[in-house]
């Protein structure tokens, strides 16, 4: 939860998660630090508004805000379950729609341990299981980010440009 205010990412401290107490200790005390960063993120956001969250989510802040206003809780269940899912701009742009809190809190809740669970395995497999093992479950994790990318509707939809936002809203983009 604390690891925001030491700038750690959430990576590296759920690889060492499962490095320190194994793919379940890690997956469970990884699971409980991701909800409460998430909740934390979620009411600062609530709290300090528009301009503080915009300050800091800068250029993808109306796209991201307006993903999660038309695909709520399905939005910030998936971005916290895949491991690459940038959590922290979901968070905080979550804060600021009309997401009710529990649904937030079910969607973080339900995501978390998938999230933390993959980064645990490959924190428990550099110690326990080999190089050889090791290096599979990195390939394997590199896959299941990039595996998403390979369906086409999902590619142009995650790498939607700030200029194409930008001409929609203006009325002057084609699509």
């Amino acid at each position: 939860t604390f690891r925001l205010f030491l700038f750690l990412s959430s990576h590296v401290v759920l690889i060492l998660g499962g490095l320190v107490f194994g793919a379940w200790g890690g997956t469970l005390w990884g699971a409980i630090g991701l909800i409460f960063s998430a909740l934390l993120q979620f009411t600062a956001a609530r709290i300090f508004g528009e301009d503080w969250v915009r300050s800091r989510l800068r250029d993808g802040y109306e796209t991201l805000r307006e993903r999660i206003r038309s695909l709520g809780s399905a939005l910030v269940f998936v971005v916290g379950a895949h491991p690459a899912g940038p959590m922290t701009p979901t968070n905080l742009a979550a804060g600021l729609v009309s997401l009710p809190a529990w649904e937030f809190t079910l969607a973080v809740s339900l995501a978390a341990p998938l999230r933390a669970g993959v980064y645990s395995l490959l924190g428990t497999s550099i110690l326990s299981w080999g190089p050889l093992v090791s290096l599979a479950v990195g390939v394997g994790l590199v896959a299941l980010v990039l595996l998403p990318l390979s369906i086409p509707a999902v590619r142009s939809w995650v790498l939607v440009t700030e200029a194409k936002s930008t001409e929609r809203a203006d009325g002057e983009g084609s699509g």
